[in-house]
C-alpha cells in the first residue's frame, strides 16, 4: 500500500476515533464524576497491563514476523487465540483464591464485582491486539482502521444506552467496553480467516516459540512503558483516593492528545522498518522534522486555552486538572519524538537500549512520585511524569543519533526540500 494512502487512511481514521474518544470521556466524566472517573481509569490501566503482560510479547512479535514474512499467519492466529484462552483461565483461577487483602493493594476502593468483570475484559483486549498485530503486519491499514473506528462507534451508543438511558455508574462504562470489545474481537478474527482463507486453528509450539524469541525482549519494553506512563495513578490512589485519580486522569487524556498524529506515523513505520530498517531512517528524521513546529503550536493553544477547555468539556468541577495537564504537556511534547523512534527500534527487534531507557526513566519517575505527591499533590505527580519522559526521549535521541550518524539538526531543524521529500515518500510502498 502506498504510503500516503496508509497515512491517509491512519489519519482519518485516528481522527475520527479522536473525536469519539473526546465525546465519550465528556459522556463518561459528566455522568460518573471524580470519583467514577478514578475507578475507571484504575481499571483501564489494570486492563491494558495485564493485556500487555499475559501476552508474552508475542503481540508485537506478531508484527515483526508478519511483516518480514518470516512467519506462518495461520499458526501465529491460532497461538492468539489458545494463548487468550489460557491467560482468561488462569486469571479466572488466581482471582477466586487470591485474598481480598493482596487485591486492595492495587485496587484500592473498587468493587470485587468490577475487578472480576475486568479479568473477562482482558482477553477480549488480548484477542484484539493479537488480530490487529496480525493485519498490521500485512499492511492492511484498511482493516486494521476500520476496526478501530468500529470500537468506537460502538463504544459511544452503549454509553449512552447504560449511563444516560439506565442511569448506570461505573459498571455502566465497563459493560459498554466488554460489549464493544467484544464483538470486534469476534468480527477481527472471522475477517481475518476469510482474508488468509484459514478453516480451522490449530496450535503451533515451534511457531510459538520463536515468537518469543522476539515477543519477550517487546514484553519488557512495552510493561516498563506501561508502568512509566501509569504507574503514577496507581501512586495518586495511594496516597489522595480516587477523586484525585479522576482530577489527574483527565488532565493526562487531554495532554496526550498530541500523541495522535506521531502514533499514526509510528504505526506506519513499524512494519516498514520491520522489512527495511537501513532505508527508512531518511523517512524517521523527515517525519520528527516536519511534526515540531505543529506540535509546537497546539501545545501553545492548549497552555493558553486550556482552563476553558476543561470548563466547556468537563465542567467547572476539572478546572483543577489543569496545572497538571500544563506539565504533562510539556512531557508530551518530549515524548512525540519518543514514539517515532520507539517505532524505529522496534522495527529493528527491540534492541537493547528500549529495554534499559525506560527501566531507569521508570524508576526515576517513581521516585519522584513519592517524593513529590505529599508535597505537590497531583501536580507533584505531574512534574514527575513530565521530567520521565524527557530523560526518556533524550535517551532515545541520543542512541539513535550515535547508531545511524545524523545531527540534531537532521532531527529537529525543517529542512527546504522536506515537502519536496514527503511528496515522494507518500508515493512509496
Amino acid at each position: 500500500m502506498l504510503f500516503r494512502k496508509a497515512f491517509s487512511i491512519t489519519l482519518i481514521t485516528q481522527s475520527l476515533t479522536f473525536i469519539l474518544g473526546i465525546l465519550n470521556t465528556i459522556l463518561i466524566v459528566r455522568a460518573i464524576g471524580p470519583q467514577g472517573r478514578g475507578t475507571y481509569s484504575i481499571l483501564l490501566t489494570t486492563v491494558s497491563i495485564l493485556s500487555v503482560l499475559s501476552s508474552g510479547g508475542v503481540i508485537w512479535s506478531n508484527t515483526y514476523w508478519v511483516g518480514k514474512g518470516s512467519g506462518n499467519v495461520k499458526y501465529i492466529l491460532s497461538n492468539g487465540l489458545f494463548q487468550a484462552i489460557f491467560v482468561l483461565f488462569i486469571l479466572l483461577f488466581l482471582s477466586s483464591i487470591s485474598p481480598e487483602k493482596t487485591l486492595r493493594i492495587v485496587f484500592e476502593g473498587i468493587p470485587p464485582g468490577l475487578i472480576y468483570l475486568s479479568i473477562i475484559l482482558v482477553f477480549f483486549e488480548l484477542e484484539i491486539l493479537h488480530v490487529n498485530s496480525i493485519f498490521l503486519g500485512l499492511q492492511n491499514f484498511g482493516i486494521y482502521n476500520l476496526l478501530l473506528i468500529g470500537r468506537a462507534a460502538l463504544f459511544t451508543p452503549l454509553n449512552l444506552l447504560f449511563l444516560y438511558g439506565l442511569k448506570m455508574n461505573v459498571e455502566g462504562v465497563v459493560y459498554s467496553w466488554m460489549i464493544s470489545a467484544g464483538i470486534i474481537s469476534v468480527i477481527g478474527l472471522v475477517r481475518l480467516m476469510k482474508i488468509l482463507r484459514i478453516r480451522n486453528l490449530i496450535m503451533n509450539l515451534r511457531q510459538f516459540i520463536k515468537s518469543l524469541k522476539i515477543g519477550i525482549r517487546a514484553l519488557v519494553v512495552n510493561i516498563l512503558g506501561q508502568l512509566l506512563l501509569r504507574s503514577d495513578l496507581f501512586i495518586i490512589n495511594w496516597y489522595l483516593g480516587l477523586k484525585e485519580v479522576g482530577y489527574y486522569s483527565v488532565g493526562v487524556v487531554v495532554a496526550e492528545l498530541f500523541l495522535k498524529v506521531p502514533g499514526i506515523a509510528g504505526t506506519i513505520l513499524f512494519p516498514k522498518v520491520a522489512a527495511d530498517s537501513v532505508g527508512n531512517i531518511n523517512l524517521v528524521t523527515m517525519i520528527t522534522r516536519l511534526m515540531g513546529i505543529p506540535l509546537v503550536l497546539g501545545v501553545l493553544i492548549f497552555i493558553l486555552g486550556g482552563k476553558t477547555i476543561l470548563l466547556v468539556a468537563f465542567g467547572k468541577e476539572f478546572i483543577s486538572a489543569y496545572n497538571p495537564m500544563i506539565w504533562i504537556l510539556l512531557g508530551v511534547l518530549a515524548l512525540s519524538y519518543h514514539v517515532i523512534l520507539d517505532n524505529y527500534f522496534a522495527g529493528k527487534g527491540y534492541p537493547v537500549v528500549t529495554i534499559w531507557a525506560p527501566g531507569v526513566t521508570l524508576i526515576l519517575n517513581i521516585g519522584l512520585n513519592l517524593l513529590l505527591i505529599p508535597k505537590y499533590g497531583i501536580s507533584g505527580a505531574a512534574m514527575s511524569t513530565c521530567a520521565a519522559y524527557i530523560l526518556l526521549t533524550a535517551i532515545k535521541l541520543f542512541v539513535f543519533r550515535r547508531d545511524n550518524e545524523v545531527t540534531y539538526q537532521d532531527i529537529f531543524i525543517l529542512k527546504r526540500l522536506d515537502i519536496t521529500g514527503l511528496r515522494a515518500i507518500f508515493h512509496q510502498k
